[in-house]
């Protein structure tokens, strides 16, 4: 089982990468549409705020864009999936397949995870050099704390996935929710209080403490996010298979 997984991650790796290329003047100007939303953020930043408070303000600037890239990425793992493959009309071939659907699914998330990590590395390093601004962003501490917190969001993804099986287009939906992660990826969540009960809330204060602030965390941060991780998670995966049961009784996986 594991070893079918893992073939099967890879193969979802290089078929995302393969499309990458192929369309690339897609993935090209995607990359510039998210550099070019953070620079004009900064610079709008460093023009209206006084010098004194300039250096936080953009670091911490710099460190929301790096968590927002991630997220939305993990966000949209299962919705953009789901909502592709009923356009192109082999969502329901999948559920016959001999790994089912539920591998697949999982291995498509994991591929996604990888692959925007790697976006996220590059958009982050080329917005420093363009801007001047530059943080140790220690992927050493950064990387394994992201995917301790993408789990929550990837819930919530799930979520919208299910509302896409049944409701087909549910854009509006997932675009509010990618303004609610610019909210989350903000709001102080620790030490624990109400918004620690938000999804992915801890996770990326505990980033911002442990990587841009370079404070020691103690062990207790890291229960509260890998907790909200799990129930988030459990959450979105018990609402997703409520909604593919609603989708399968009407009918619906194969049709859009």
């Amino acid at each position: 089982m594991a070893n079918s997984l893992a073939r099967l991650s890879l193969n979802e790796c290089k078929l995302q990468f393969y499309e990458m290329r192929q369309y690339w003047f897609e993935t090209v100007f995607g990359l510039l549409f998210f550099s070019g939303l953070f620079l004009a953020l900064f610079f709008g930043i460093k023009i209206f705020i006084p010098d004194d408070q300039n250096t936080l303000s953009l670091d911490g600037l710099m460190m929301g864009y790096v968590l927002f890239a991630f997220c939305s990425g993990a966000f949209n793992a299962v919705p953009e999936t789901l909502g592709s493959y009923t356009q192109k009309g082999f969502l329901e071939q999948l559920y016959m397949t001999p790994s089912g659907f539920t591998s697949f699914l999982i291995a498509r998330v994991l591929a996604t995870l990888f692959v925007t990590l790697l976006s996220t590395i590059v958009l982050a390093y080329f917005a420093m050099a363009v801007s001047g601004n530059w943080i140790d962003l220690n992927l050493f501490v950064l990387v394994p704390l992201l995917f301790l917190m993408s789990p929550s969001i990837i819930g919530i993804g799930m979520i919208i996935g299910g509302m896409t099986l049944v409701y087909k287009r549910v854009g509006i939906v997932a675009n509010l929710a990618m303004l609610g992660i610019i909210a989350l990826v903000s709001i102080p969540a620790l030490p624990p209080n109400l918004a620690s009960l938000l999804p992915l809330a801890p996770g990326a204060h505990l980033a911002r403490i442990a990587v841009l602030e370079q404070q020691s965390v103690p062990l207790t941060y890291f229960l509260i996010v890998m907790l909200n991780s799990v129930f988030y998670l459990a959450l979105g995966m018990v609402i997703y298979k409520q909604f593919e049961k609603m989708a399968k009784r009407k009918n619906l996986v194969g049709q859009y």
